[in-house]
């Protein structure tokens, strides 16, 4: 059984990283294509950005209800067809010089449902492929290892591609991504539940709660515990959003580093990641869960300050300051990441895992383009100073509820989901 277990963790991670992948590098071309091929404007691009996660506001609730109702890994077979058969799309009209604006738009529309459906269905799938009997220590590593590689994937791939887009053209490039995606929907096959397969004599002695599609939003408003941490994720990740909108201008236009130090800033911010996900196994087995999160959160609101420091402290100390926050930035954000996802995952009934993730997401994700609106409309109207002191505001609120929060007693949520 620990062998099947073994064979079946290692799909869901080759599948998962191969799926990562061919998603970070058709975002990648299909960026590429709409600039420099297509023309697009900067309005189209940023509906391009809304549109290509309107799907986690939209259909979190019901997809997270589907998945947990009708099987994670059955989703995730779909899924992952789903978003090959959109990559074979985007492929034939590239190479055919048939792409245009709105095609690309709805396209990435529906490529963001399937995204959702995939990333719901992988997280909802981890406890079914760990041994009940055993501690919680084994979902927390598979969770961390699915983040990592995303997080690592994300920045890895579309540099790769940078190098090969000038050889081999966008449409081998997208015929290359849909290879990835193939790759994915076939180690997925062999993925077996192991709660289904490994006996009786491990399944819970009460039936499981099947509840309904609000059965998310319940649990997630009913446990103060997860009601802390979504209340953190989302708050930091409004403020981010917040200080994303004017930070290229605080860099650019109100320093003056130029684009020369604008893209060694970034790549710091690469590099923090790939070290972020090279240690953050290790990291989330030696420290619990909660304070790793809290911890993180904390670290967000110090790094924030950092940048907002920046905008008053002379050109060579606020470049030694963004690239020490881009940096940490990389590795924090990763942990954070992981971490909450990770104490979300252990402190869920696996039968409600999908639909409390998804519920989260509605306002882990839905902060997000609330927020790039907000910064942008703060830094015209204000100036940037207000848009990076709200980034730190959210962060230190984020932080603040999460600790109150979590000292409430949790309450008992309804006998009937």
């Amino acid at each position: 059984m620990a062998d099947q277990l073994a064979r079946s963790q290692r799909f869901l991670l080759s599948s998962n990283s191969t799926d990562a992948a061919g998603r970070a590098a058709a975002d990648f071309i299909i960026d590429l294509v709409l600039v420099t091929t297509l023309g697009a404007s900067a309005f189209q691009i940023g509906v391009l950005n809304a549109l290509g996660s309107v799907a986690f506001v939209v259909a979190a609730i019901p997809v997270g209800h589907l998945v947990d109702r009708h099987g994670a890994l059955r989703w995730l077979r779909v899924g992952l067809a789903g978003k090959l058969a959109l990559l074979l799309v985007l492929t034939l009209l590239l190479a055919t010089n048939q792409l245009t604006v709105p095609a690309v738009l709805l396209l990435v529309t529906v490529m963001g449902l399937g995204n959702l459906v995939v990333e719901t269905a992988q997280i909802s799938a981890v406890p079914g492929l760990n041994d009940p009997r055993k501690s919680t220590s084994g979902i927390t590593r598979l969770v961390a290892r699915l983040t990592a590689a995303d997080q690592a994937l994300s920045i890895i791939i579309p540099a790769f591609f940078g190098l090969l887009i000038s050889q081999l053209g966008a449409s081998t490039l997208m015929a290359l991504a849909a290879g990835l995606g193939s790759a994915a929907l076939l180690l997925a096959q062999p993925i077996r539940n192991h709660s289904s397969a490994s006996g009786a004599s491990i399944k819970s002695p009460r039936p499981q709660p099947r509840g309904n599609w609000r059965s998310g939003l319940t649990l997630l408003f009913a446990d103060r515990r997860l009601l802390a941490v979504t209340a953190l994720v989302t708050l930091c990740n409004a403020g981010l959003a917040v200080g994303a909108a004017v930070e290229s201008i605080l860099i650019l236009r109100h320093l003056r580093l130029g684009p020369q130090w604008f893209g060694v800033i970034t790549a710091f911010g690469a590099v923090g990641g790939l070290l972020g996900a090279a240690f953050s196994e290790r990291i989330v087995q030696r420290v619990a869960l909660p304070r790793l999160t809290a911890l993180t959160g904390f670290f967000q609101l110090l790094l924030a300050g950092l940048v907002f420091t920046s905008y008053f402290t002379v050109p060579y100390v606020s470049l030694a300051l963004l690239l020490t926050q881009s940096l940490l930035w990389g590795v924090v954000l990763v942990i954070f990441n992981i971490a909450s996802m990770s104490w979300v995952t252990t402190i869920v009934d696996p039968a409600f895992v999908g639909r409390v993730s998804s519920a989260r997401r509605l306002f882990t994700f839905g902060a997000v383009p609330v927020g790039s609106l907000a910064g942008g409309a703060i830094g015209s109207t204000v100036g940037i100073r207000a848009s990076l002191l709200s980034w730190c505001l959210l962060c230190a609120v984020g932080t603040l509820s999460f600790l109150l929060l979590r000292r409430g007693s949790l309450r008992t949520p309804p006998a009937e989901l």
